[in-house]
């Protein structure tokens, strides 16, 4: 999936009611947490993504992981996810679309059509 489609849609999800904590761990945990930094491919947005994932943690619990934070970090880290949309949309020309290779669940099988068959 597209970086700036997923960072749009972790951006919608901080702008909806509730609680910073539970917007900000709903747009991490759909939509950002199965990014791999490595293929960011721009170091800004790397450090604030690897800040991000050091507070929020690496895996689908970033919910409680946010629950933990002050409403000030919350709303901090929500920051930082906006920034990142916002370098993403400025550096559109110089890195393109970017598309975000996503880490399978190891519970997770791929269909038989999609595996290559020797």
């Amino acid at each position: 999936m597209n970086l700036k489609l997923k960072l749009t849609n972790a951006t919608v999800a901080l702008i909806k009611e509730g609680s910073i904590k539970e917007r900000l761990a709903t747009a991490y945990r759909d939509h950002l947490v199965d990014i791999d930094s490595k293929y960011l491919g721009n170091i800004d947005l790397e450090a604030r993504f690897k800040t991000i994932k050091n507070r929020l943690g690496t895996s689908k619990n970033a919910g409680i992981n946010a629950r933990k934070l002050s409403v000030r970090e919350s709303e901090e880290l929500a920051g930082i996810i906006y920034e990142m949309l916002q370098i993403t949309q400025a550096h559109e020309v110089s890195f393109g679309p970017m598309n975000v290779v996503v880490k399978l669940d190891d519970k997770v099988k791929l269909p038989a059509f999609l595996t290559k068959n020797d």
